[in-house]
C-alpha cells in the first residue's frame, strides 16, 4: 500500500484547519500548526510534503515561514501553497519571491484546493524523477556542441534549433545552454492559443506560470529582485537566480539571453508559419475537390442545355411538319409558320443565355484559381472565404 503523502496547515483560525481536515484528510496525512513559529517547529519534525500556509499569523507572517524554510537545501522543493485573502498581483508577486509554489485565495473551492494539492505533490515526484537525470539529458542534449563561449554555445543553439521538430525539442537545446550558463529558467511559449510552460527540471509551479503569464507585456527586460523575465512575441524567459553580487556578470547574461532568446522566438515563429501553410495546404485541397465537383455539375449542366436545345428544335420540326400539310401557302398560314418559328427560336436563345451565366461563373473560378497558382499562396481567411463561396454555390 503506498505511503500516504503528508501535509503541513498552518493556519490561525480553528474553523479553517476543520475545514482542511473535511477536504484532505480523506486522501492525506495533516499536521496542523496555529502560528509561524510552530509551522517551523513542526516542519522540522515532520518534514511535510506539501505545506499550506496562510499569511497572515501572529509573531511572523507567512512569507518570512516560507523564506526560512527555502533557506534549508533539503527543502527547496517541497510545495507551498499560500492561503489569503488577497489576491492582487503584488501579493503574488510576494509569495512567488518568497518561495512560493501556488496561491490560493479565500474562501476556497473544495474540489479546486483538493486538484491543486494533488496536481503540486504529482508534480513534485515528476520532478526529483528529473533532476536525477539531468546530467544525462545534458549529456544527449549537446553532445554536438564544441564551443566553449557562452557566445559559442548560442551560436550552435541557433543552429541547431532549425532541426528541432517541435516546442518541446526546442525548449530541451535551449535550457541545455541555460543549464551551461549556470542560470535556472522556466519558459513560456506562445505557438498556439494555449501557451506551453515549461521548467528547466520539470514543470513550473503554478504561481511561476502566472506571474510569467502577467509580466509577459511588461517590456523585452523586466527585473524584480534576482529573477528576470525576458520577453519576445512568442516566448518569455524566466530567469530565477540572477547574479546581483556579480554587475559583470549580471550585464553579461542579459546580453547573451536576449540572442538566445530571440533565436527560440524566431524559431517558434517558423513553427507557427508552419501551421499556417499546412492549413493552406489543406484549404487548397478543398477547393481542388470542390471545383471538380463543380466541373462535373457545370458538364452535366452543359449536357441538358445542349438537350433541351435539341429538342426545341424538334419541337419546332415536329410543329411545321403538322401544320404545312393543312395549309395551302395562303398568308395567314405562311404567317402561324413564322410566328411557330420565331417562338421556337426565341426559346432557343434564352437557353443559350442561361448557359452563357454559366461560363461567366466558371470562368470566374478559373480566374481565381489562376490567382492562387500565380501567387503561390492566398491569406487563410481569403481561403475560408473561396470555399464559402463555393459551398453556397457562387462561384
Amino acid at each position: 500500500m503506498t505511503e500516504q503523502a503528508r501535509i503541513l496547515v498552518v493556519d490561525d483560525e480553528p474553523k479553517n484547519h476543520d475545514i482542511m481536515r473535511r477536504i484532505l484528510a480523506p486522501q492525506f496525512q495533516l499536521e496542523h500548526a496555529n502560528s509561524g513559529e510552530e509551522a517551523l517547529d513542526k516542519f522540522a519534525d515532520t518534514t511535510p510534503d506539501l505545506i499550506l500556509l496562510d499569511i497572515m499569523l501572529p509573531g511572523i507572517d507567512g512569507y518570512e515561514v516560507c523564506r526560512r524554510i527555502k533557506q534549508d537545501d533539503g527543502s527547496l522543493d517541497t510545495p507551498i501553497i499560500f492561503v489569503s485573502a488577497k489576491e492582487s498581483v503584488d501579493e503574488r508577486i510576494k509569495g512567488y519571491e518568497a518561495g512560493g509554489t501556488d496561491y490560493f485565495v479565500k474562501p476556497f473551492d473544495h474540489e479546486e484546493l483538493l486538484m491543486k494539492v494533488q496536481r503540486l505533490l504529482a508534480a513534485r515526484s515528476t520532478q526529483r524523477s528529473l533532476v536525477n537525470r539531468v546530467a544525462e539529458a545534458n549529456t544527449v542534449a549537446f553532445q554536438a556542441m564544441s564551443a566553449t563561449s557562452e557566445l559559442g554555445m548560442i551560436l550552435n543553439f541557433l543552429e541547431n534549433s532549425f532541426a528541432a521538430k517541435d516546442v518541446s525539442a526546442l525548449c530541451d537545446l535551449l535550457f541545455g545552454v541555460t543549464r551551461e550558463m549556470g542560470l535556472s529558467c522556466g519558459i513560456e511559449v506562445r505557438a498556439d492559443n494555449t501557451p506551453i510552460y515549461r521548467g528547466d527540471n520539470g514543470p513550473m509551479s503554478p504561481l511561476e506560470e502566472s506571474v510569467l503569464n502577467q509580466l509577459k507585456n511588461r517590456g523585452r527586460l523586466f527585473d524584480f529582485k534576482n529573477r528576470t523575465v525576458v520577453n519576445f512575441p512568442h516566448v518569455s524567459l524566466l530567469i530565477k537566480n540572477m547574479p546581483l553580487d556579480d554587475p559583470k556578470r549580471y550585464g553579461m547574461i542579459k546580453d547573451n539571453i536576449c540572442f538566445l532568446v530571440s533565436g527560440a522566438d524566431a524559431r517558434t515563429k517558423a513553427f507557427v508559419a508552419a501551421k499556417e501553410t499546412e492549413l493552406q495546404r489543406q484549404l487548397l485541397g478543398k477547393i481542388v475537390q470542390q471545383t471538380h465537383g463543380m466541373l462535373r455539375k457545370l458538364n452535366g449542366d452543359i449536357r441538358q442545355l445542349r438537350g433541351d436545345s435539341y429538342q426545341i428544335v424538334e419541337d419546332m420540326s415536329r410543329q411545321i411538319n403538322d401544320v404545312v400539310p393543312r395549309l395551302g401557302l395562303e398568308e395567314y398560314q405562311e404567317n402561324s409558320i413564322f410566328k411557330i418559328t420565331e417562338s421556337c427560336v426565341t426559346r432557343t436563345r434564352d437557353r443559350y443565355d442561361a448557359s452563357t451565366l454559366i461560363d461567366e461563373n466558371f470562368a470566374q473560378l478559373v480566374a481565381q484559381l489562376s490567382e492562387i497558382s500565380s501567387d503561390g499562396e492566398l491569406p487563410t481567411a481569403q481561403l475560408l472565404e473561396l470555399i464559402d463561396r463555393l459551398d453556397s454555390g457562387r462561384g
